[in-house]
């Protein structure tokens, strides 16, 4: 509850008057002859002083007030047009929406944006936006609708809170299409970098074809190309990962051999340690970024492969043929080569002893 000020100045201004009255008399500040009338004006002048006094200092008082209580309306208004924004954008950057979504909106649309704007026009234009928006759910490209009015939503706000900022729809469609060429562009690597690998390892006759698929070893839980066997269930052989490796090391692009520990557990004494219990330890690492040996005379890749850093792909995309090429040769050699640290056995001859046929 906030102190009123007034009645406590007041009551300081009448005790500062008596206290002046009661100095004056028994001082004899102002002679006898001169007491009525000079008493009374210097009476009435600082009476008339203190009062403005008074009311300057109540004045300030209350513009403060409303500055602060207009400074926290605004922290509190741009707070809200961020989330709602935040989660307008979320569904732009899915180029979709769902039913929960869209309640999700009207929820924040009637109990915060209603609340903090005052101009009802405003109110209004987000509210047909947002009808626009729930339109696009029977579309089967909503593209366009999503962009025009999500970009009317975020305007409208900016505009509320006076901050002068507008997204223009031209330029957002040129970013967009510039987005969506390399992520084409990515995706003619990534098909080819599988389709080189398929016609390399399929000549065993051992493998299925090849897909991307994530796969879970403790808390990682990575993109890798998986080729599954044949002849053999719940094993398979894994390539990467192609997403999440870290910069700057050469042993982050392998190829490795899977066998289900949950299914097969009598063969646990030929595994590797700790989360990655599933592969099957061999007489020598896979990796794929460097030559596997003096015969190899292909040069080292300079950049792991992760779809999702710009970095890299600039290079496999300017390099693709060659890159892929030396990746699939590698994957070769190793899946013929490699042999299990246990019993000396290479892969084919490991599941025909050990793993059950399908």
């Amino acid at each position: 509850m906030k102190f009123n000020m007034a009645p406590f100045l007041i009551f300081i201004v009448i005790v500062v008057l008596v206290f002046f009255c009661v100095f004056v008399i028994r001082f004899e500040v102002i002679p006898d002859n001169v007491f009525p009338g000079d008493f009374t004006g210097a009476l009435i002048g600082a009476l008339i002083g203190a009062l403005i006094t008074v009311l300057l200092f109540m004045a300030q008082t209350y513009v403060q007030e409303q500055k602060g209580k207009n400074i926290r309306i605004l922290e509190k208004k741009a707070r809200i047009f961020k989330s709602f924004i935040n989660d307008i954008w979320s569904v732009w950057k899915d180029k979709r929406i769902n039913l929960e979504i869209f309640e999700k909106l009207t929820n924040k649309y009637y109990k915060d944006l209603m609340i903090y704007i005052k101009n009802k026009g405003r109110l209004e234009r987000l509210g047909d936006c947002l009808s626009e928006i729930a339109k696009s759910m029977y579309l089967i490209d909503p593209t366009e609708i999503l962009r025009d009015n999500i970009i009317k939503i975020i305007n409208e706000l900016s505009m509320e809170l006076e901050l002068g900022g507008k997204i223009k729809p031209k330029i957002m469609k040129k970013h967009e299409e510039i987005i969506l060429n390399l992520k084409n562009y990515n995706d003619l690597f990534k098909n080819m970098l599988l389709e080189t690998i398929d016609k390399t390892l399929l000549e065993s006759k051992e493998l299925e074809h090849g897909k991307y698929d994530y796969v879970k070893e403790g808390t990682h839980n990575l993109l890798f190309i998986c080729y599954s066997f044949i002849r053999f269930s719940n094993c398979k052989i894994i390539i990467g990962p192609v997403v999440g490796g870290t910069f700057g090391k050469d042993n982050q692009l392998y190829l490795a051999f899977l066998v289900d520990n949950k299914v097969y557990q009598n063969i646990n004494s030929f595994r590797s340690s700790g989360i990655y219990n599933q592969r099957i330890e061999t007489n020598s690492p896979c990796y794929l970024l460097k030559p596997f040996s003096d015969k190899d005379n292909q040069e080292i890749l300079p950049f792991i492969i992760d779809f999702e850093k710009e970095e890299c792909m600039n290079y496999y995309n300017l390099n693709s043929s060659k890159a892929t090429d030396i990746i699939a040769k590698r994957c070769k050699y190793y899946f013929n080569t490699i042999r299990t640290k246990k019993e000396n056995l290479s892969i084919i001859e490991f599941l025909e002893k050990y793993i059950s046929k399908k």
